[in-house]
């Protein structure tokens, strides 16, 4: 608020003299005759003059007022309303102001264009699935669970894998009580993407060789074959820590679909007789 218009709110509310408790950021210091005390009752002060030059000043208050924009205001009128002076000074403040354009200068630099940003390279899925590992002999299947609930010995899949063993001549499977649910850690806090899935299965692989020593491996369904280095083609076979590995379809995709149960006879037999 300029001084001007608080010596009229002074003035309109009828204060003598008004000295405020501390030291106001960016006001003028207080004149002599607004600290001195008033005896009479009703005598008002001269409004008080602004300063004929900044360096009549202090210095505390000098920088502040430099970057101040000064506004034409009009002194009260000792006598006259005690408000016209704040209108006054409300009409100067409103009226439009005249901007002058601002033109660069001729060696200052023009603004770089933003740069597109470039897209970012989409990432790998990371995948979810159940898997579950069995032993028939030597023989080693990891299944997929899509239902991620473990095969009972009446399901129709559990069903054909038993007549798919049977026809190698591997004998009944012991399954492993515990499943594999990927991702591990819900909260995602450890690694889950795909290279961490095939480092997993690999080293739970490795622990059912080093136990008792696997001389082939069935891949059945998509999660299982994570395990291989590279991707394995269907009914091909590959090699899981050294052990031959045979991709085989899903349980649930042999039964509707005779043509494909029928390569996947003659796979199985071509697997076996090469491995003995």
């Amino acid at each position: 608020m300029h001084e001007a218009q608080r010596q009229a709110y002074l003035q309109a509310l009828n204060i003598a003299s008004w000295v405020p408790r501390g030291a106001i950021p960016g006001a003028a210091p207080s004149t002599p005759e607004v600290l001195a005390f008033v005896s009479e009752a009703g005598a008002v002060p001269a409004p008080r003059k602004p300063a004929a030059s900044p360096a009549a000043e202090p210095a505390q208050n000098q920088a502040q007022h430099e970057h101040a924009v000064a506004a034409p205001v009009a002194a009260p009128v000792a006598g006259s309303d005690p408000l016209a002076a704040v209108r006054q000074e409300l009409q100067a403040e409103s009226a439009p102001a005249s901007v002058r354009p601002v033109r660069n200068a001729p060696d200052a630099p023009k603004p770089e264009a933003a740069k597109p940003t470039e897209p970012v390279a989409s990432t790998e899925p990371m995948p979810r699935f159940t898997v579950q590992f069995a032993r028939a002999g030597a023989l080693g299947l990891w299944i997929s669970l899509p239902l991620g609930e473990p095969l009972g010995e009446r399901d129709p899949v559990y069903r054909l894998l038993a007549d798919m063993l049977l026809a190698v001549a591997a004998g009944k499977p012991a399954w492993e009580r515990d499943t594999v649910h990927w991702p591990l850690d819900k909260q995602g806090n450890l690694p889950s993407d795909a290279k961490a899935a095939r480092d997993y299965l690999s080293i739970l692989t490795e622990t059912r060789h080093l136990g008792e020593p696997l001389s082939q491996l069935w891949l059945i369904g998509a999660a299982p074959q994570l395990a291989l280095a590279e991707p394995c083609e269907l009914l091909a076979s590959s090699q899981l820590l050294g052990v031959p590995a045979l991709c085989l379809p899903e349980l649930e995709a042999l039964l509707g679909d005779a043509a494909l149960k029928k390569a996947t006879w003659h796979s199985l037999k071509r697997f076996h007789s090469q491995a003995h």
